[in-house]
């Protein structure tokens, strides 16, 4: 997967995969959050020395990874839809918002984080905004997840 998409303040979107079998397995966990700068937060230069501290984020960042250069996309379904294929939102079909009552959503034929996660031998968890469509083909569970509890289809 090489696009990475910003990391965006308040965390909306959240994948857990956590280990299967294997002891060796990392486990990995993914948030995303809307509308947050790229120096908000304390990783890229946010934090305490923009008077809001973010402690729980700064340790994750330190016991894990962080990102410095990536692509982003301008709204929500775009950008949900990189994260998840790995692929600009043009190869998807997943260029403009997502609305309620508009049916379809993200092919059912597209590799998703979650579903090479699986492939891999990971359990796979999501919860929080998909707003990749409301298809049955398109929701988290048809793509590649185990579980999904809590899952926000939109805004």
């Amino acid at each position: 997967m090489k696009t990475i998409t910003k990391l965006i303040s308040v965390v909306i979107f959240t994948l857990v995969a956590w280990q299967a079998q294997a002891a060796d397995k990392t486990n990995i966990l993914f948030i995303v959050s809307d509308d947050t700068g790229y120096g908000d937060l304390g990783p890229y230069g946010g934090g305490e020395g923009r008077g809001m501290p973010t402690p729980s984020i700064d340790q994750l960042a330190n016991e894990g990874m962080t990102f410095f250069s990536f692509y982003a996309q301008p709204s929500c379904t775009p950008g949900r839809a990189a994260m998840q294929t790995g692929r600009i939102p043009n190869r998807s079909g997943m260029t403009t918002v997502a609305f309620q009552g508009q049916g379809g959503g993200l092919p059912k034929e597209e590799w998703t984080l979650g579903s090479v996660l699986k492939k891999a031998g990971y359990k796979t968890y999501f919860t929080g905004k998909w707003h990749l469509g409301e298809a049955d083909y398109a929701l988290p569970n048809a793509q590649g997840y185990d579980e999904m509890r809590y899952v926000g289809l939109y805004h």
